[in-house]
């Protein structure tokens, strides 16, 4: 019987995260995070048109950037910081008694790191309005990081065609006079560009060749990134995504060469290690940037370096305990090597970042089961062992037992079973509501009862398996036809699980021998199933 027992999700690909640096969870996307950059300051004491700051608008602006720089440092953005952060720019704007561009573009900024960006545009708006009020209707050479946070809260919306939105709006209105000055534009074009080519396949700029001859999205790429470098060589942003190009480029060109030699892709080894060399230097440079360490882990990977790989996730998470993408990498390459105690941890804290996030909480239900099976595993080891030695002093093994140890071992293993299974329960029943319309929940909720229900002192063995039934019924029935071939897949092995705990679930037929001649014993029943606890 070709038995299906692998869950949808419990041989989760290393579905690997890019994140550009740390913390601010507002600052991200599923493919990628947007450099936020740092608020404005006055060391000027002047404002565009030449207006002077109040001492006391200055010193409430000086004591608000302080409060930023110290909860950047701490990683510690939440609501309530950003909140009040923000507030403590627009006291300033009021100390000011007027127009105060800095102090709203600053709010908006603070708004960014907890992803406030309706409530952030609006202060970036103000900002921009404001500049030009105060310059007199003249060209505003000041506020043009307002217009990048304009594009990125653009291209955060998530969908594909804000890319090019978000392109568009910082090549039209991104730049200063003197360029030079906003070194953050030129990061995240680098940035959306590599976005676009990821992700934009259909569009036709894609592998557009542009004005200064640059042939595609990952030449435009290297372009913005390196002239960012040029400009500000110690910018982290800047070698970040570099290092993120290269990994992209060898990608690309092992794509390249494979369709040559009708060959499987791998990305190119030589254009993976200048990306890897790019993001050591830049960690050498700043040791405390947690997302050069995010990428370096990335190229690690890719390049089958897989240990040093871990260790590369796990300081960015300890750089920065914030950082989503990091957690969930750690988690996924953890699990992928069956270490289900240090998987859960990472995805508990990728849940705790964002609680409403699906991937996160299905990964944390996988690593539970998994430590539910390991623990399984072992009461079950020392029952048989147990069993095997009853009355056998010669099995060398036998004779090693300690009966008193092996009791306490079982009562440790049995203390962690119910816990472990009601707690991947939760998981998965609250992946289903975060999204209904996926199935993978669905399909592991029923794998997780049928397995372990019975096991862990909850009803009999028929009982969890027709539990199951149910389950797999469920899924089945839901997602059968479903357009995306991957989730059809999943209905047809939920259909065959179904048939398969119906018939585990029915006690075994023994056949019963024709009694001796002249003998009136009864005929023989059934004999009734097993309720031992061994995994099933």
């Amino acid at each position: 019987m070709n038995r299906i027992v692998v869950g949808a999700a419990s041989a989760l690909a290393l579905a690997l995260a890019v994140g550009c640096g740390g913390g601010g969870q507002g600052a991200t996307t599923a493919a990628g995070k947007s450099e936020i950059g740092g608020g404005k300051s006055i060391s000027t004491g002047e404002m565009p048109g030449g207006a002077k700051v109040k001492a006391e608008a200055a010193d409430a602006f000086t004591q608000a950037v302080n409060d930023f720089k110290q909860h950047e440092q701490a990683r510690d953005w939440d609501d309530a910081v950003c909140t009040s952060v923000a507030k403590a720019f627009l006291a300033a704007g009021r100390a000011q008694g007027g127009k105060f561009p800095a102090a709203h573009y600053n709010a908006g900024i603070a708004l960014v790191h907890c992803g406030k960006d309706g409530e952030a545009s609006s202060e970036f708006d103000i900002a921009l309005s404001e500049g030009r009020e105060l310059n007199a209707g003249k060209k505003d050479p000041e506020f043009h990081q307002a217009w990048v946070q304009k594009a990125l809260i653009r291209f955060r919306k998530g969908d594909v065609p804000g890319i090019t939105d978000a392109i568009n709006l910082i090549m039209t209105k991104g730049f200063a006079e003197d360029a030079t000055a906003n070194v953050e534009a030129f990061v995240n074009l680098g940035m959306l560009y590599r976005e676009r080519w990821n992700r934009d396949e259909k569009n036709p700029d894609r592998t557009k060749a542009d004005d200064y001859g640059y042939k595609d999205d990952l030449e435009r790429s290297q372009f913005w990134l390196q002239n960012a470098l040029s400009i500000n060589d110690s910018f982290m942003p800047a070698y970040n995504q570099l290092a993120l190009f290269y990994l992209d480029k060898a990608r690309a060109v092992g794509a390249k060469n494979a369709a040559k030699a009708k060959k499987v892709a791998k990305a190119d080894e030589q254009t993976l290690e200048l990306g890897l060399l790019v993001s050591e230097e830049a960690s050498r440079r700043d040791t405390e940037y947690a997302g050069i360490w995010n990428t370096q882990g990335l190229i690690l990977l890719e390049l089958g370096r897989t240990g040093v790989a871990t260790g590369a996730f796990r300081k960015a998470t300890e750089k920065d305990s914030k950082f989503f993408e990091a957690w969930m990498n750690y988690a996924a390459i953890n699990l992928s090597f069956r270490s289900f105690d240090e998987a859960a941890k990472g995805y508990k804290a990728a849940a705790g970042i964002r609680p409403k996030d699906y991937d996160a909480k299905l990964g944390l239900g996988v690593a539970t089961r998994g430590e539910l099976d390991y623990h399984l595993t072992q009461k079950v080891k020392i029952e048989n062992l147990e069993s095997r030695c009853a009355g056998n002093g010669d099995d060398p093994a036998c004779r090693a037992l300690n009966p008193q140890q092996a009791e306490q071992a079982k009562k440790e293993h049995t203390s962690k079973l119910l816990d472990l299974y009601k707690g991947a329960l939760a998981d998965y029943e609250e992946c289903i509501k975060l999204d209904g319309g996926r199935p993978e929940a669905y399909f592991d909720r029923a794998l997780l009862v049928e397995k372990y229900k019975s096991n862990v002192g909850i009803g009999s063995n028929a009982d969890g398996y027709l539990e199951a039934a149910k389950l797999y019924d469920e899924v089945g029935q839901k997602f059968s036809g479903n357009p995306n071939p991957a989730w059809a897949k999943v209905a047809e092995d939920a259909k065959k699980n179904a048939g398969y705990a119906r018939e585990a679930a029915e006690p075994p037929k023994v056949k019963t021998p024709p009694a001796a001649k002249g003998s009136a014993a009864p005929a023989g029943s059934a004999a009734p199933a097993s309720s031992g606890a061994t995994p099933k």
